[in-house]
């Protein structure tokens, strides 16, 4: 009976003297990373993995690195699958950052499989419904990408980037009045060239002055998208899109620009530092 007792007093010294170690290593690296030590924080948490420690942040962490710092994202998916299977208890976070990497390294039909399958276990999540929009933007799949745009922000999402992939899409899909608007919207926040070549295009398509949009002071949330259409409604609760959403682009509204030319998106400190 005693030695029952002492072996489990051994157990759970053991464990707690690992999840120190893990937690230790976790904030080495992520200090290094801080610092701006890409390859020592690499190293770290590449060492510690070899070595058996188990911190579902070192694995955040390193997915972050190998996104936005090496853009490595063969070995990013690597450690997302292996994220899913060691932590169950994150496997929402992993798999969203599963279908991010199978997006960005251009394999967009295990993206939008991962997507899918995560939008339909967690529904309304606007960083998933964004990532399909890109997904299916970079594909020419123009009528669901601006399905998911607007479900994205219905859903509480008010990236300026997700307004722009908007206003792209509505101009892919020969929607020229909305994509007017809500591009010159993101124009006068962002002042990015490509918009304004896009806003002088499609000024001249409406025969309009596009100046007097650049003029206008409006804020990034129009009226029109504050809430979901039925169509976009039916896209989130069903994980599938309408038939209608497959209709052809216009030859006046498709041309060759399937691939985004800024393909990171934000990642909140929160998934990298996350312990639950």
């Amino acid at each position: 009976m005693l030695k029952k007792f002492f072996i489990s007093i051994l157990v759970v010294m053991i464990l707690i003297l690992l999840n120190v170690i893990s937690s230790g290593t976790y904030e080495s690296a992520y200090n290094k990373y801080l610092k701006g030590n890409i390859a020592d924080a690499i190293s770290e948490i590449t060492k510690d993995v070899f070595n058996g420690t188990r911190d579902p942040r070192s694995y955040f962490l390193m997915i972050k690195i190998l996104k936005e710092n090496t853009r490595d994202y063969k070995q990013g998916i690597e450690y997302a699958i292996e994220g899913i299977r060691l932590f169950p208890d994150k496997e929402r976070e992993f798999s969203l950052e599963l279908g991010e990497l199978y997006y960005l390294s251009g394999k967009y039909s295990q993206a939008e499989q991962v997507l899918l399958n995560y939008n339909e276990k967690y529904p309304g999540d606007p960083r998933c419904l964004y990532l399909l929009g890109r997904n299916y933007f970079s594909q020419g799949k123009f009528y669901k990408a601006t399905a998911s745009f607007e479900s994205s922000i219905s859903f509480g999402d008010r990236s300026v980037l997700t307004y722009e992939y908007l206003g792209k899409s509505y101009r892919k899909i020969g929607n020229y009045t909305k994509a007017l608007e809500l591009l010159s919207q993101v124009y006068n926040q962002t002042k990015k060239e490509e918009l304004l070549g896009m806003i002088i295009e499609i000024s001249s398509i409406l025969d309009v002055d596009y100046s007097s949009y650049l003029s206008l002071k409006k804020t990034l949330v129009p009226k029109q998208i504050a809430k979901p259409t039925q169509t976009t409604s039916q896209q989130v609760s069903t994980t599938k899109l309408p038939v209608s959403f497959e209709k052809p682009v216009t030859p006046k509204a498709q041309d060759s620009e399937h691939s985004s030319d800024d393909r990171s998106t934000e990642i909140d400190q929160q998934e990298v530092e996350t312990s639950n």
